[in-house]
């Protein structure tokens, strides 16, 4: 029988043992002879997981300390209670096989350890007796998921089995106002290789460069196209003294004959109608100037579309 024994000494009540169990109505502990109840103790596993279903040993903590001179003894009896279900349906792990087995030669070594004990001999018997019947439901184990018992998956989707998509739509129709396939394939021969082509001055123009608007751009953006037609715009905080803003276009233009939309960004709790009065003037290919008699403006969004130096003949 796994069993320490302790005296007190008046001040300790935590005492480890090394025996392995598997729950904690495994291990018994008793004062002066007296057989202790769970409520005057707690079992602290060491480590705090399980190997193979048993834990290594641990310690046990006393709610009250025991007097000095007492002895304190601490053994393990193996409760006969079940560890691991299996199932007829499911497969069995090795962990949990490992785990039930090792219940079982813990259990046996305690009966072996308790010489001509009857009653604890018959508990053992019953105990292999239900194992037995456990495995004899469960069925030998090499027939668990044998190759035979899966489903044979050629007999899915079989190609002779795909039905003929020739029998959902019949070449010909006899109603009158259907168009027969002869009559479509001579329409489409009808029209010639140059009609599906693009004539060069028709070719679609197409973005081919952008900018997304970030700080480090000054809240720039634009999209140019292959032609050379770009669309730009931004935002442009307003100067010091709220006056006179200059904006660099970030594509310059063809000319300085573009047309600049500009919206000024006043606060929101401003009203007064003179904040609408912007004048943009000494346009140029690169940038322009913003004017405005504003004293409170937060800033202006400019936008200006057109063609731009880049150009293609």
């Amino acid at each position: 029988m796994y069993k320490i024994t302790y005296t007190g000494d008046g001040s300790t009540h935590e005492y480890p043992f090394t025996f392995p169990y598997f729950q904690d109505a495994d291990i018994k502990i008793s004062v002066n002879s007296q057989l202790l109840d769970s409520g005057h103790y707690t079992i602290v596993p060491t480590p705090d997981s399980t190997m193979d279903g048993r834990y290594a040993g641990g310690r046990i903590v006393l709610t009250d300390t025991p007097n000095i001179g007492a002895v304190i003894s601490i053994w393990r009896k193996i409760e006969l209670t079940r560890t691991v279900d299996y199932q007829p349906t499911l497969p069995i792990s090795t962990a949990s096989l490992n785990a039930d087995f090792n219940f079982l030669m813990e259990y046996l070594r305690d009966i072996y350890d308790i010489d001509g004990h009857a009653a604890n001999i018959e508990n053992g018997m019953q105990f292999l007796d239900s194992v037995q019947a456990q495995i004899t439901e469960i069925g030998d184990l090499s027939e668990l998921a044998r190759k035979s018992d899966l489903p044979d998956l050629t007999e899915y989707a079989k190609l002779n089995e795909v039905p003929n998509a020739a029998n959902f739509a019949p070449v010909t129709h006899t109603h009158e106002n259907y168009v027969t396939n002869s009559e479509f394939e001579q329409t489409i021969s009808e029209i010639s290789e140059s009609t599906l082509q693009f004539d060069e001055d028709d070719e679609p123009d197409v973005v081919v460069k952008t900018q997304l608007p970030t700080a480090a751009n000054n809240y720039t953006w634009y999209r140019l196209y292959k032609s050379g037609w770009v669309e730009q715009g931004g935002i442009a905080p307003a100067s010091q003294d709220l006056e006179l803003v200059t904006v660099t276009i970030p594509v310059a233009m063809q000319n300085s004959t573009y047309g600049v939309l500009v919206t000024n960004m006043t606060p929101e709790s401003t009203h007064s109608g003179h904040y609408g009065m912007t004048v943009i003037y000494a346009k140029s290919q690169n940038q322009f100037r913003i004017a405005s008699i504003s004293s409170n403006l937060l800033g202006f969004a400019w936008f200006i579309q057109g063609p731009s130096i880049q150009t293609q003949s």
